[in-house]
């Protein structure tokens, strides 16, 4: 008898010990609905095989994979994915796979700060680093070549880590040196198991690894050496539960993300082409009117000028508003060029007319793409007056007209525009439909790592 009193009072000292089923979340994976980032990030964690780590450590693995593989600017040359295979899949099996788990509830879609605490600030700068869209877009170029800002590698964590079932925020402010001074500074803040922990991958990063900054709870030794906006992280900190909930696994987002453009893509265009546009698809630049369109016939100032819209809304993920009053033009209301109009991206004819139907010009597209790349990065548009010049002059640079000179300069030396092969740009020719939305998507590609603080 004392023998198996003794046994049940073992068992049950066991029992305790135990951590009960509600100790930790029960984690369900964190999409930034961007399938191109969301598939490398996949591919990425499948090679760290940390299927049996305990989560901890899953999480310094993470972390040190990121040190370990990454530099800050100094890329090497070498691509760490191709974007064809990464396009290639992103709208293929793994879109069909991504569409199935979200469906089922298997997989959750990552929330701004602002959607979920309702909160709104003048602090743009600051709130909008940790916008889900930008988190995506570092993150982007950062699996591609391993090399970036502290955004971006805070970004790249940020993806990762959601992928693994944790919430995880980009706090941006400023790093206090040892000899007192500052620098503008991104750092994570994660939520693990119920509870807020500080990470700075970037100074790990840049004191040669460790964990220094690896995982840190007490906020006030953090705030020794960073500044921010403290009432962000009092406001995620007071609502721990319910950030806990939004993520739980019998939790879905009141709204879904749309899928990818509801048209089918039927267009038709030459064979050097083909991969462009399926960037151009991939990037939501091409507008619906063209998506079962020749794209090798001549684009019209219409049709650019929703793609130059589209431009600036994939820079910025802003919702552009309708444009109010009577249109300014005698000859259209379409308000796509009404809404282009309103932002600056396009003008008139000088008579009154837009003259949408018209074909486009070399010089015409440089311009549009070039506003809506200026407007999104400064807020203003200067006819290209602050953006980096090439060096490279045309023999008939002088036929180029004054609006469009500094949009082309920056273009080419950017690797976005080439001249034709015989020392011209020829800016009175006209462009094809294929050939100007391949511009776009190459803007993107090049220019879109160029919106975070670094």
């Amino acid at each position: 008898m004392k023998r198996l009193l003794s046994l049940l009072l073992i068992s049950a000292m066991l029992f305790v010990m135990l951590p009960t089923a509600s100790a930790k979340e029960i984690r369900k994976p964190i999409y930034v609905d961007d399938l191109a980032v969301d598939y490398m990030a996949e591919v990425i964690l499948d090679r760290l095989e940390l299927e049996s780590l305990p989560e901890i450590d899953k999480i310094r693995t993470v972390y040190d994979w990121i040190i370990a593989n990454s530099e800050r600017y100094e890329w090497d040359g070498e691509y760490r994915f191709s974007e064809s295979e990464v396009l290639m899949e992103s709208r293929g099996s793994f879109a069909q796979k991504y569409r199935e788990l979200l469906a089922e509830g298997q997989i959750l879609v990552r929330q701004d700060w602002e959607d979920i605490s309702g909160l709104h600030s003048s602090d743009y700068y600051g709130y909008c680093l940790d916008t889900t869209w930008q988190v995506a877009s570092q993150a982007y170029t950062m699996m591609l070549k391993m090399t970036g800002s502290c955004a971006a590698f805070t970004s790249l964590f940020t993806v990762l880590l959601g992928h693994l079932g944790y919430d995880s925020r980009l706090f941006h402010g400023e790093f206090v040196n040892m000899d007192g001074s500052q620098v503008e500074h991104t750092w994570n803040y994660v939520l693990i198991d119920g509870t807020w922990y500080w990470f700075d991958i970037r100074i790990d990063h840049a004191i040669g690894g460790g964990h220094q900054y690896f995982m840190k709870e007490d906020t006030e030794a953090w705030a020794k050496e960073h500044i921010w906006n403290e009432a962000q992280s009092d406001w995620l900190v007071a609502n721990t539960a319910e950030i806990s909930a939004l993520y739980a696994p019998e939790s879905r987002p009141d709204e879904l993300p749309q899928d990818a453009p509801a048209a089918e893509a039927a267009y038709t265009c030459s064979d050097w082409a083909a991969g462009y546009m399926e960037a151009a698809l991939f990037y939501d630049l091409i507008p619906m009117g063209l998506l079962q369109a020749d794209l090798t016939a001549p684009i019209t100032r219409q049709e650019f000028a929703e793609t130059a819209l589209l431009l600036y809304t994939r820079f910025t993920g802003l919702d552009i508003p309708a444009y109010e009053g009577l249109s300014p033009f005698l000859d259209t209301e379409d308000p796509q060029i009404l809404k282009a109009y309103s932002l600056g991206l396009v003008n008139g004819m000088g008579d009154g007319t837009f003259a949408p139907d018209a074909t486009l010009t070399r010089e015409q597209a440089s311009t549009m793409l070039g506003r809506a790349y200026e407007l999104a990065s400064q807020g203003v548009l200067f006819d290209g007056a602050f953006l980096p010049q090439s060096e490279e002059a045309f023999y008939d640079q002088g036929s180029i007209s004054h609006y469009a000179v500094r949009y082309i300069g920056f273009f080419v030396g950017q690797q976005i525009i080439d001249g034709m092969g015989d020392g011209t740009f020829r800016p009175q020719d006209t462009m094809t439909r294929e050939q100007a939305l391949k511009i776009a998507a190459v803007c993107v590609q090049n220019l879109q790592n160029y919106f975070s603080p670094s």
